[in-house]
């Protein structure tokens, strides 16, 4: 299995990216809107909701805020998608 240069798997940045997609339809946003209400970029968004790129811890916390939820249900899985 390939890893990413930080030696996340793969499979745990895809699962991410889909928590991400997941919410983000969820509340019926664009990634161009997502990336508007977490400071980020759209190509950002759209790496991240990929897994093809691990997200900076910064990158992490503005997203779950955006989408009203914890760093570490992003991340994990872990704790429901409600903050």
């Amino acid at each position: 299995m390939v890893r990413s240069p930080y030696g996340v798997s793969p499979v745990i940045l895809r699962a991410l990216g889909r928590r991400v997609e997941a919410l983000r339809l969820h509340r019926g946003w664009s990634q161009s809107h997502l990336a508007l209400a977490a400071g980020l970029t759209q190509r950002g968004v759209s790496f991240t909701e990929a897994g093809k790129r691990e997200p900076m811890a910064s990158t992490l916390f503005a997203l779950a805020e955006a989408l009203g939820t914890t760093p570490e249900y992003l991340w994990s899985g872990d704790g429901g998608p409600s903050a």
